[in-house]
């Protein structure tokens, strides 16, 4: 996928397309479920709920008008649960903006 299909992905979810979320969630879903492995087993189905919410908030929180890059996007998600003691989370995330900037066309 490339950069402008993201924008496109995250324009469409913003204006209530309920598809366009779960492609999102799609796409980080692997990197969700890698945090939630570093958690306990009783707090991974909470962690993964939790983290899917966030995306979906960072998602209709984002300034379309700003775009300042997958990078900042993801930061917002991280940086939002900073009080959870979830270990490795944030390098977890830190790790999917190294990938997804290599991957797409910012």
């Amino acid at each position: 996928m490339i950069g402008h299909d993201l924008f496109t992905l995250v324009q469409k979810a913003k204006a209530g397309d309920k598809e366009a979320m779960k492609e999102i969630l799609h796409l980080v879903e692997p990197f969700i479920q890698k945090a939630c492995r570093r958690a306990s087993p009783n707090e991974q189905n909470d962690l993964q709920q939790y983290l899917a919410e966030k995306v979906i908030v960072a998602v209709k929180n984002y300034d379309m008008n700003s775009i300042p890059g997958f990078a900042q996007f993801i930061e917002l998600i991280s940086s939002n649960h900073a009080q959870l003691d979830f270990s490795g989370f944030k390098n977890d995330f830190r790790n999917l903006v190294e990938w997804k900037e290599e991957q797409l066309d910012f």
